[in-house]
């Protein structure tokens, strides 16, 4: 397929851990500790947010050029712009989208234990994201 090209949306990989969390604790109607996870959640939940790495993985079959990165976070705040340059990458006409509403999910204030896992998150992503910064040319300023 030489002329496919492929088109990634990430989220702040700190949110995005976080939201697993809580999202599997609602599923599984239990409360796992922040510091005991199940080890397979280490790839599952921790390493879905190395994006670099999963990028390249693409690049192995796709050039530069056929890939478009775009940001959530962007997306909810400017879905315009974003869509506009969605269009342009896959050269097709303009045409303004409907907005849709977005969808929060509403958590409580994070606990102490939650506070203290977001914290080692931002340590954990600050590497993988300054490569993944510095591929897209860019810094992601809204990411944690």
């Amino acid at each position: 397929l030489p002329d496919a090209k492929i088109i990634l949306s990430l989220r702040d990989p700190v949110g995005r851990a976080l939201s697993h969390w809580n999202m599997m604790n609602r599923k599984n109607a239990t409360s796992y500790p922040l510091n005991g996870l199940p080890e397979d959640w280490e790839m599952s939940m921790i390493r879905q947010g190395d994006y670099y790495d999963a990028i390249t993985k693409f690049l192995k079959f796709f050039d530069r050029e056929k890939v478009l990165v775009v940001i959530a976070e962007e997306t909810w705040r400017e879905p315009d712009r974003v869509y506009s340059e969605i269009q342009q990458f896959l050269e097709v006409p303009y045409f303004r989208l409907v907005p849709v509403p977005q969808k929060s999910n509403a958590y409580p204030k994070l606990s102490l234990e939650e506070i203290t896992f977001k914290n080692w998150l931002v340590e954990r992503y600050k590497e993988p994201n300054m490569r993944l910064f510095e591929w897209l040319g860019r810094e992601i300023k809204c990411w944690t």
